[in-house]
């Protein structure tokens, strides 16, 4: 018995002193874990913090999150605003808006400030020498000038294009003056029949479906014919027809093709005039009642012929 208590000492002892180890490392394990805690707290509210969150009464409160939110929202009802039908429509018409202003300001600076009075018959004729001799030094640029002139004068539909034809003719001859003149009245023309069909076409076919079906299913099935007749035929002003046909469905090519070719004819002979100006009083005077009836003729037989093949009745099928 003492040897065994002697043997049995030692192991009481080493016991004793594990379980005293145990018991002090209770308290640095606990103040360990409740630091970690304390830090994981911490962390999360800085987070919290920074995502908009702020601490009010130990408890969070959304405040920069809300803001946040709220503009999110006021932005996103912004942008539905802004892409609205309604405010769409607006935006595309500004520019037609701008357009329409611009061609107005431009046509009251040319009346108000008297350049009208320079493209009259009286004053082209009048400048005529002056404009012989500079053409004979500068023949490239005085074309140049004159296409450009020319294309802008039937573009805004001002009334000189017979009277510049004619000084056309005493100017270039009948070769060049018909090529210039007839290159520069078709850019005009088709430009002014863009500017209608962009100003005006969308408003006339949304607002009159009904009344205009007729005619446009007219113009597209026949509508080169009738513009070759018009065009040939010098009895309605040309900036009539430059702006009603920018109204119809006909196509911008057919448009520009059809227009050149109808306007040659009338080209020339105005031209051809034009090289015996000085026994022209009046750009009417080119005309007679002679060339206008076989003007029309010509532009009628299109026409006739296209009617004909439509009317011929088929043959039987066999």
């Amino acid at each position: 018995m003492v040897f065994a208590d002697s043997r049995s000492s030692p192991l009481k002892r080493l016991a004793a002193a594990t379980k005293q180890e145990r018991d002090d490392e209770i308290p640095t394990r606990v103040a360990i874990s409740s630091a970690a805690r304390s830090f994981a707290s911490h962390s999360a509210l800085a987070e919290k913090c920074h995502d908009g969150l702020s601490p009010r009464n130990d408890r969070y409160s959304w405040g920069n999150g809300n803001r946040r939110s709220t503009d999110m929202t006021t932005a996103g009802s912004s942008d539905v605003q802004q892409n609205s039908p309604q405010n769409r429509r607006t935006r595309r018409a500004w520019p037609r808006y701008a357009l329409f202003a611009v061609i107005v300001v431009v046509l009251a600076v040319f009346y108000s400030s008297g350049l009208a009075r320079y493209f009259r018959w009286e004053s082209l004729r009048a400048n005529l020498d002056v404009w012989q001799s500079q053409v004979a030094q500068h023949f490239v640029a005085a074309l140049a000038v004159l296409f450009v002139v020319y294309t802008a004068v039937t573009a805004l539909s001002l009334p000189a294009a017979a009277a510049m034809t004619l000084v056309a003719g005493a100017l270039f001859g009948r070769v060049w003056g018909t090529a210039v003149v007839s290159l520069a009245s078709t850019l005009g023309a088709t430009l002014a029949f863009l500017g209608s069909r962009y100003l005006f076409r969308d408003w006339l076919q949304s607002r009159y479906p009904d009344r205009l079906r007729a005619i446009n299913e007219g113009i597209e099935r026949d509508g080169a014919y009738y513009l070759f007749m018009l065009r040939l035929v010098p009895l309605v002003p040309f900036f009539l027809i430059n702006l009603g046909m920018g109204l119809t469905p006909i196509t911008v090519w057919t448009y520009a093709l059809t227009s050149w070719i109808g306007m040659l004819a009338g080209t020339f002979l105005y031209v051809n005039a034009g090289t015996a100006i000085a026994a022209i009083d009046s750009p009417r005077e080119v005309l007679s009642p002679t060339v206008l009836l076989s003007l029309a003729a010509l532009g009628i037989v299109p026409i006739v012929i296209r009617k004909f093949f439509q009317w011929r009745p088929r043959s039987p099928e066999s």
